[in-house]
């Protein structure tokens, strides 16, 4: 009887670390903080910044705040408390898109590319290396990076 109660008690422990645990994952990540090795996604203004060796691309990323509100042109506003350029790398892994006019359908349109192409169009069109986007990093490591469309 007395080494069932003390695997009950075990279990008992066991069971109280892994809520205490799992609590303080979801408290972190309620407060905005990094789970380590997690995706995490937000919308930020993305920049580019440089390539680097390995087909591998540095930007700069800083977070916003996208605020439904009536009264403001277009219906939204961004709201930035503190302007806070952090790095993050892209790979030729890194899901990319961009919103273009479509001649053909008189629309705009989101369409996947490469890496590459990603920087090139957002190097030398008319973004002028710079725009707003929804991302998803592990880490310091972009996974996807898709612009998000702006009325």
């Amino acid at each position: 009887m007395k080494k069932r109660k003390t695997f009950c008690h075990g279990i008992t422990v066991f069971m109280i670390a892994a809520v205490l645990l799992c609590a303080s994952a979801f408290s972190a990540a309620a407060a905005g903080e990094d789970i380590e090795g997690s995706p995490r996604t937000m919308l930020a203004y993305v920049k580019f910044e440089e390539r680097l060796d390995g087909g591998i691309v540095q930007f700069l990323v800083d977070e916003v705040l996208w605020i439904d509100d009536t009264e403001m042109p277009n219906d939204y506003e961004l709201y930035n408390e503190d302007e806070d350029w952090v790095p993050y790398v892209a790979t030729e892994d890194t899901a990319c898109s961009m919103w273009f006019f479509s001649e053909e359908s008189g629309f705009m349109e989101s369409r996947e590319m490469s890496l590459d192409a990603f920087v090139d169009e957002l190097a030398d069109g008319w973004r002028e290396g710079e725009l707003l986007a929804k991302i998803t990093v592990t880490e310091k490591v972009i996974e996807s990076i898709f612009e998000k469309y702006t009325p």
